[in-house]
């Protein structure tokens, strides 16, 4: 399949692999898709950017079909997914919710400018093993943001 990455989104070096996941497809088993080996391939008028050519190791793609594709670029960074259902919004900013203890939730605010094909990748704030809340995230904020007496 041939990749494009629209001008300066991808370092000079050729990714050793590609990730790709059908447009829609959420997070469920299969979903991911692996591209290997990937090469440079000519530029194309048409589509400006820098492409590759990637072989779909396992899998199946249909002929034609868009899918959102992820290489690594720059070093790596520590950091956790979290699922999109995860997110939301307050004053203009991102929160996700995280269970502290059985029953009690901390609004966390996050970087949602780091898109994965699940959710959003994000450096600080969160750590590997947080419970984060992933249903129902927006009844917590409602009830946080609720100015009446008792809570539900």
């Amino acid at each position: 399949m041939r990749v494009t990455y629209p001008l300066g989104a991808i370092g000079p070096k050729t990714p050793p692999i590609l990730r790709a996941t059908a447009l829609g497809a959420g997070d469920g088993p299969g979903s991911s898709l692996t591209l290997r080996p990937v090469w440079s391939a000519p530029a194309d008028a048409a589509i400006p950017g820098r492409s590759f050519f990637a072989l779909l190791e396992h899998g199946d793609a249909a002929e034609g079909e868009r899918l959102m594709v992820f290489a690594a670029n720059g070093m790596p960074r520590s950091g956790v997914e979290i699922p999109a259902s995860a997110i939301v919004m307050s004053a203009g900013r991102y929160w996700c919710y995280v269970e502290r203890s059985p029953g009690n939730f901390a609004r966390v605010e996050v970087q949602a400018d780091e898109p994965t094909a699940t959710g959003y990748f994000v450096a600080s704030g969160l750590q590997s093993g947080d419970h984060v809340v992933i249903a129902a995230a927006g009844q917590l904020l409602a009830q946080e943001s609720n100015s009446g007496g008792e809570p539900d």
